[in-house]
């Protein structure tokens, strides 16, 4: 069998491509008219439809409310998931496989359902403010990527890296914050990122 995709396959494959972003090339592109109206393909380009976006107000602030649920949720899938991701993957305990479950959970389940019933029971139900409410809703979302990619990292570095610093004095909580920590900065990272772009 070789390595070589068939036509079929890779016209499939671009026309998938096509039906996927070509609306948001559409618009994109269309964005960039210099004209009265949106149209596509542009007669004229220029920024005026892009410059007029930031001048409305409801984009403004849903702007800003994006952000800051985005990185106060990744914030906060951090704060739980990097020690979870942590304790999974040095230390045995009764319930683990229920943990890893349980984190499984919001993979599999659709996000608009997570957010209907988040919204139901926190909005409504109990009249929180929605910004909290976003940003418990996307942190309860957020925490699987996190545990997965740092889990990731961690199975990567050797146990007795940890066991080494405590013999030599370290406690465990030193030997997490000034040995293992940097050691996986890079899938922190990769979390936070990961975080931020599905928040």
């Amino acid at each position: 069998m070789s390595g070589r995709i068939s036509w079929p396959a890779l016209a499939m494959l671009v026309a998938a491509l096509v039906f996927l972003i070509g609306p948001f090339v559409v618009i994109f592109v269309a964005g960039f008219s210099a004209d009265e109206t949106l149209a596509f393909p542009p007669q004229n380009y220029g920024l005026r439809w892009v410059l007029y976006l930031f001048t409305v107000e409801a984009f403004q602030r849903s702007f800003v409310t994006s952000l800051v649920v985005g990185a106060g949720s990744t914030a906060a899938a951090l704060a739980l998931g990097v020690p979870v991701a942590y304790a999974m993957s040095r230390f045995d305990f009764r319930g683990k496989e229920a943990v890893k479950t349980l984190l499984t959970l919001p993979l599999i389940v659709p996000g608009i359902i997570v957010g209907l019933a988040l919204l139901q029971l926190m909005v409504l139900a109990y009249a929180l403010p929605v910004t909290a409410s976003l940003l418990v809703g996307h942190t309860t979302l957020l925490v699987p990527y996190a545990v997965r990619v740092v889990g990731s990292s961690l199975a990567n570095l050797r146990t007795d890296i940890d066991d080494a610093a405590v013999t030599l004095g370290a406690t465990r909580l030193q030997a997490f914050f000034k040995v293992v920590l940097p050691n996986i900065r890079g899938g922190v990272a990769a979390a936070a990122v990961l975080a931020f772009i599905t928040s």
